[in-house]
């Protein structure tokens, strides 16, 4: 509205003083004069509601946020302590619905699968079939609209948010890199950690020849999203970081895409030790990372196309033999 006021004033003011000097009132210089002096006043009248609409959404947003921080937590917890289990935790999923805010279209429907424990599951599909985004359900970042999770048995949302944070360790395709040093983005998990922990961890994610190259070492500041690193120590640093809480079930949402292939190749072989004890679900295009898995999930526009083993898949699921074909002639 503020515009189309200030449009309609510019033209009629513009139009006047054309009209003076088609009368002769005013010369062509006194029109150009007239119209710089216009231009200095309604530039800033229209900053100035540019910044009062910004005033006014901020106030708006800010008053959200503290109603949110101000709401009490009615979570009822059926585990109230915060140490890990010593088994790896099953997972079973019930008719799961889940669609983004402000969109219409449902990007899982009916998602229904069961995760034994300490089994090691793969989940595959074409880009934009809901891989991720059931990653991140199971990983409790995400709450289905509709379905129900469930947890060693008991619903997701019964559980002490504490114990599932030190439960599950998740390695996202792109890892969040804070403006810190190495060895606090390493600990943001697991503050506690302790120098033999890191170490441990260090060696697990094939970093040490990453640290070496950094002018401080462990505590080298990293910069604003880790702009010193590439994507591939980036994700090394991710898988550290998991690594070093020692939980019970490992989610990896593509997290060796950015290695190279000798790396890869040595962490998938470590990641085969810690199958005895925990539970692992792996999402990779490359498909040499699933075909491992007990159990392949296939995901076709948000739905459970096929599952089984690799031998199975390759039978009687037309989509994972496009998958492992194309995967296939990418290798040569």
């Amino acid at each position: 509205c503020q515009g189309i006021i200030i449009g309609i004033g510019l033209l009629v003011l513009t139009y006047l003083s054309a009209l003076q000097v088609f009368r002769g009132v005013s010369t062509l210089g006194d029109f150009v004069l007239n119209n710089s002096y216009i231009l200095q006043l309604v530039t800033p009248l229209a900053s100035l509601g540019a910044i009062m609409n910004d005033i006014y959404k901020g106030a708006s947003q800010t008053e959200g946020f503290a109603k949110f921080l101000k709401k009490n937590d009615t979570v009822k917890t059926i585990y109230p302590f915060h140490t890990v289990s010593s088994l790896p935790p099953s997972i079973k999923i019930k008719k799961g619905y889940f669609t983004y805010p402000n969109s219409n279209m449902c990007v899982l429907q009916n998602i229904t699968l069961s995760i034994n424990q300490g089994q090691t599951v793969g989940i595959v599909g074409l880009s934009g079939s809901g891989k991720s985004t059931l990653a991140k359900i199971l990983a409790h970042i995400y709450i289905f609209q509709k379905g129900e999770v469930f947890l060693d048995g008991y619903p997701i949302q019964s559980y002490n948010p504490a114990y599932l944070k030190s439960l599950v360790g998740f390695v996202p395709q792109h890892v969040q890199i804070f403006n810190q040093s190495l060895r606090e983005n390493l600990i943001y998990g697991y503050p506690k950690a302790s120098k033999n922990e890191i170490e441990e961890a260090i060696n697990f994610a094939e970093l040490s020849s990453v640290i070496s190259k950094l002018p401080n070492g462990l505590e080298t500041n990293l910069g604003e999203q880790g702009f010193r690193l590439s994507g591939g120590e980036k994700q090394r640093i991710g898988i550290a970081r998991a690594f070093l809480k020692k939980p019970k079930l490992y989610i990896w949402d593509e997290a060796t895409s950015f290695l190279d292939t000798q790396t890869e190749r040595k962490i998938l072989s470590k990641l085969k030790i810690l199958r005895t004890n925990t539970t692992q679900i792996s999402i990779a295009h490359r498909l040499n990372i699933i075909i491992v898995a007990e159990i392949i999930i296939v995901l076709y526009q948000g739905r459970i196309s096929a599952q089984g083993s690799h031998q199975e898949l390759m039978i009687k699921s037309e989509i994972y033999q496009s998958l492992w074909k194309n995967y296939e002639s990418g290798r040569e």
